[in-house]
């Protein structure tokens, strides 16, 4: 991907989010919203606040460790490049600053199969509260088919060796990105399955702390909804809430503002009032801007390897080539 066309997407995204915003502003009352603000409990706000510190530590610690044999970083440096990463996603869309930061350390494949280790832990998450709370609405039987399919898909990925795919030559006639983006697919697959048949126990750690740092992440959105007095129980939070991540993930967006704010508004709808959900979505994008922030003084030494690895790949790849940067 050139970045002529990475800035393209981030104005189409940065359209995309403000279109989608201003539909929902449209929708609430400002004057409830800022008396629900003033009415606020600070204290579940210094609680969500704390969650901050491992929900930066536990990436780096998973960062660090799943690079190792590639290159030897310290926990300091892991944490510098997590929170670049996190500056980064509020220039690319659908958070691909957190894929974008595998230049770092010359390795898009592990980032990107970070990336893929949070939808399983979130696909895991929601669908065993899918199966608790049994219900048999269109929406959830569909919510049910497309976890337990996105499962299924990383256990394959985990089992089969795909011999041929790392083989396969991806090039195609003047669409050679095809063929990077082949060779970094081939990779991840190639990394998986060799986690899963040489090194179990450090793929079952990875999905354990995978794990945690989601249940974190759900736990985080449970305190913004006390904060604001909104009668929704932790178990519908942490139903509800996976769903409106993962639409922040669509690369429509950036950093998912408006796309996740637009889930919050749906998915809610029935439990608390559109003022409520805006505050929960304005608090979704503030989880995203505090560590975009602290990650600045970190990102003005890195940006150029970003830049330099997204242009080698053009350069490689021809004059319409690009590369892939959760």
């Amino acid at each position: 991907m050139t970045l002529m066309k990475i800035s393209a997407n981030h104005y189409l995204g940065g359209i995309v989010s403000g279109v989608i915003m201003l539909f929902i502003f449209q929708k609430t009352d400002l004057q409830l919203l800022f008396e629900l603000m003033k009415q606020s409990d600070r204290r579940y706000l210094l609680f969500a606040m704390a969650l901050f510190i491992p929900t930066v530590v536990l990436p780096a610690l998973r960062w660090k460790f799943l690079i190792q044999d590639q290159r030897r970083i310290s926990l300091g440096e892991a944490t510098q490049q997590i929170l670049a990463g996190a500056t980064l996603n509020l220039f690319l869309p659908g958070k691909l600053g957190d894929v974008a930061k595998g230049a770092f350390v010359n390795s898009f494949e592990r980032a990107i199969y970070e990336k893929f280790l949070d939808l399983l832990s979130l696909s895991m998450i929601l669908l065993g509260l899918l199966i608790l709370w049994s219900d048999s609405s269109p929406i959830f039987n569909t919510l049910f088919f497309l976890m337990t399919l996105v499962i299924g898909i990383a256990v394959a990925v985990h089992l089969i060796p795909f011999p041929t795919l790392r083989k396969r030559s991806w090039s195609v006639g003047r669409w050679r990105w095809l063929e990077k983006m082949g060779t970094i697919g081939a990779g991840v697959a190639h990394y998986a399955f060799d986690l899963r048949k040489n090194h179990p126990l450090f793929l079952g750690s990875l999905l354990l702390s995978t794990l945690m740092l989601w249940g974190i992440h759900l736990l985080q959105f449970c305190f913004f909804f006390q904060m604001f007095h909104l009668s929704v129980s932790w178990a519908r939070v942490f139903l509800l809430m996976p769903i409106a991540i993962l639409s922040g993930l669509l690369p429509i967006s950036i950093s998912g503002i408006g796309t996740r704010d637009a889930a919050i508004f749906f998915l809610f709808q029935s439990e608390i009032p559109p003022e409520g959900a805006l505050a929960i979505g304005m608090m979704g994008t503030f989880r995203c801007i505090v560590p975009a922030l602290l990650g600045v003084p970190f990102i003005a030494s890195r940006v150029g390897r970003v830049g330099g690895a997204l242009r080698g790949s053009s350069g490689s790849s021809g004059s319409s080539g690009s590369s892939s940067c959760s």
